[in-house]
């Protein structure tokens, strides 16, 4: 057990010290806010959803939109979390606070305003909705805030800057399917994303400051490894990932597992 206090506090002190770009999630934020402003301003709450479900739409097909906005879904998000997790230990602590930051923050939001949505506002020849028509709590957008949450705690876990970049710019593309399947008005996106991005220093800076015993460690993982089995059987209510759910399930069980070996055998044979 000393051992893997030593391997978790090791790996936690190089995940703390990769917190110098953290700011970036903030001015993220203020540019998400900034747009979703601008929105307000020229056609209020419903601005630009023609032109942008128009514009993704012809750009991918519903196929695509389906699984990327699949994506965004907790289930999803917490597998993915999983296979990072095995590099840095601190992910599983930092996703936790995440999860409870930006999601009791969004459903507060939500069920405060209670707004509608697409469907329920327009005509359904008016539209493409693709999935469940759901029609209410529509702002902010809630898989956008979990894409932002989560790419936001993945770009401490690389170091280009580049590469944070097309980590948020993967969060963003999630946001803008929301979209595209018909279910958020851009100005749900906007805002759910600079939630997401806000959470995610929060919990980054917050996770930095607090200790994460070796059974909670465990406990986390358990949550995760429970996360991706779920995917096997969920495919959230889309036709097009009952096949591509499974397989991601099993992908990161599997990624995880193979990197967790090769963790426990260099560890074992340091020893």
């Amino acid at each position: 057990m000393t051992g893997i206090a030593d391997f978790l506090s090791n790996a936690d002190r190089e995940w703390s010290a990769r917190g110098n770009h953290d700011y970036f999630l903030l001015y993220t934020a203020a540019l998400l806010v900034l747009v979703s402003s601008g929105l307000m301003a020229l056609g209020g709450h419903h601005a630009g959803f023609h032109g942008w479900q128009s514009a993704a739409n012809s750009t991918l097909s519903p196929w695509l939109w389906t699984n990327i906005t699949f994506v965004g879904d907790t289930l999803t998000a917490l597998a993915i979390a999983l296979v990072v997790a095995i590099r840095f230990p601190k992910v599983a602590l930092v996703t936790l606070l995440a999860a409870l930051l930006g999601g009791v923050a969004i459903q507060m939001i939500k069920y405060a305003l209670a707004l509608p949505r697409p469907p329920a506002v327009l005509a359904p020849n008016d539209f493409t909705l693709i999935g469940p028509g759901i029609k209410s709590r529509s702002f902010p957008s809630g898989h956008t805030a979990t894409a932002f949450l989560m790419m936001g705690v993945f770009t401490r876990a690389v170091s280009l800057p580049a590469t944070k970049v097309v980590l948020l710019a993967l969060a963003l593309l999630i946001g803008i399917s929301r979209v595209a399947v018909g279910v958020h008005w851009p100005v749900d996106v906007m805002v759910g994303g600079a939630i997401g991005c806000i959470g995610a220093f929060l919990a980054l800076r917050w996770g930095d400051r607090m200790r994460q015993p070796i059974l909670a460690f465990a406990l986390i993982m358990l949550l995760m490894v429970v996360a991706a089995l779920q995917l096997l059987v969920y495919d959230g209510g889309f036709e097009a990932t009952a096949v591509t759910a499974p397989a991601l399930g099993i992908s990161s069980l599997l990624l995880a597992g193979y990197l967790a070996f090769k963790r426990w055998r260099n560890w074992s044979a340091a020893l």
